[in-house]
């Protein structure tokens, strides 16, 4: 079994990044309103869902994705934890953080839960219009 080599010329690879990178009018800075990424964990699939479900009919999110069996290490009160758990991830706007934020404070189980945001610096502006309607 031989090892094949592929050569590429410079015109080439630049000809294939042109194809597969997308226009630069199709992407805009998200700072207004600005788009986040929310983060929480939860013990099952089950309360994912239902918190997901919660947070897209009060439209506090456009959308929410359920990660299951992430792997969660930390310590809780003295004691050193290796938990399974699903990762909640909401696309939702700014504006609507502090309704996000009571609501997650109120409907999640554990006593001190997390609830994580990191801003969006660019995305599709079709998307982000469409998380701006859903929250709306």
């Amino acid at each position: 079994m031989g090892i094949r080599c592929i050569l590429w010329r410079n015109s080439e690879i630049q000809e294939r990044r042109e194809k597969v990178r997308p226009n630069e009018t199709d992407l805009l800075p998200s700072n207004d309103p600005e788009l986040i990424v929310a983060l929480t964990t939860v013990a099952d699939i089950e309360t994912a869902k239902s918190l997901a479900h919660q947070i897209i009919a009060q439209q506090l999110a456009a959308c929410c994705n359920i990660v299951p069996g992430v792997s969660s290490i930390y310590r809780w009160q003295g004691e050193l934890r290796d938990d399974r758990e699903c990762l909640l991830v909401m696309k939702t706007v700014k504006t609507r953080y502090l309704e996000l934020e009571t609501f997650v404070r109120s409907h999640h189980p554990y006593e001190v839960p997390e609830l994580l945001t990191l801003p969006v610096t660019t995305c599709f502006k079709e998307y982000l219009s469409w998380v701006v309607e859903e929250t709306a």
